[in-house]
């Protein structure tokens, strides 16, 4: 009976309904490993995207920020100028003061 087993596979072998069934099979298989390595590709592709785009975002966020810097640093100076012409004006005053004090006295004596 084992042996009786044994052979029939190879009978079936022979059966060309079974091979065309083979056939099928590995056609199918075939058709889905190329579907598979389609969608690895895309996966790789849209992987390849994404690190692009975020790339791009990086570069854009960067950029913002090296503006932002631009600007609070051009503030900053704005500022300081500002600081120093008042203090310059200040200064004028002062010194105006002084002087019209030391006339003033001048006329005093």
């Amino acid at each position: 009976m084992h042996r009786l087993n044994l052979l029939q596979p190879k009978k079936k072998l022979n059966n060309p309904r079974h091979q065309l069934n083979l056939l099928q099979q590995r056609k199918k298989l075939n058709n889905l490993k190329h579907q598979l390595n389609l969608l690895r590709s895309r996966n790789k592709l849209y992987s390849l995207r994404h690190q692009s785009n975020l790339s791009q975002s990086r570069k854009k966020l960067n950029n913002l920020k090296y503006q932002l810097n631009l600007l609070n640093l051009l503030n900053l100076l704005q500022s300081r100028k500002k600081l120093n012409n008042l203090r310059h004006q200040l200064n004028l005053l002062q010194s105006r003061k002084k002087l019209n004090n030391l006339k003033h006295q001048l006329n005093l004596k």
